[in-house]
């Protein structure tokens, strides 16, 4: 069972700049060969037509309509080489990830005085789940009356209190 297919756009799917450093890298002279470098391109086109086709029919086998990581993971079993690189690939991006967004938190806390976190803070707690401002609260006090808790106390600068207000 193979997924619908689409029409084969005509002509090299890489470009030509693309595909020479590669044929030099395994040996080929300099310049490469036009008939060369057109069947390096169909062959890479094919392989990875047959690989989408592979990771797709997976996909259909496992119930699934849309393709995942894993199919593609299933598709390149039988080739350790490329199962490690596609592996490391994935790990790779997830550490980035990361790195990106601890860099983000520590970037901001560098860039914002503690004024701006503290208003931030305060528009955030006056927003209600939904995202909208709660009706007849300010956003320097949560409850009301004796008992209130102020803004600074939630962040933590307390004086060393309970965070009740006498």
């Amino acid at each position: 069972m193979e997924p619908r297919t689409r029409p084969r756009p005509k002509g090299p799917q890489f470009s030509p700049t693309d595909l020479a450093p590669l044929l030099a890298a395994f040996g080929d002279v300099s310049p490469s060969l036009a008939s060369t470098i057109s069947v390096l391109d169909s062959m890479i086109t094919d392989y990875i037509i047959e690989l989408c086709h592979e990771a797709a029919g997976h996909s259909a086998r496992s119930g699934r309509q849309k393709v995942k990581q894993e199919d593609f993971q299933w598709a390149l079993r039988r080739d350790e080489g490329k199962l490690w690189r596609a592996n490391w690939l994935v790990a790779e991006e997830k550490r980035l990830k990361r790195q990106r967004a601890v860099f983000e938190v520590d970037n901001r806390e560098a860039l914002a005085s503690k004024e701006e976190i503290e208003g931030w803070e305060k528009e955030r707690r006056a927003m209600g789940r939904g995202g909208k401002r709660r009706k007849g609260r300010s956003g320097s006090a949560v409850g009301e009356g004796s008992a209130s808790v102020e803004a600074e106390d939630l962040l933590g600068d307390d004086d060393g209190g309970d965070g009740i207000e006498d």
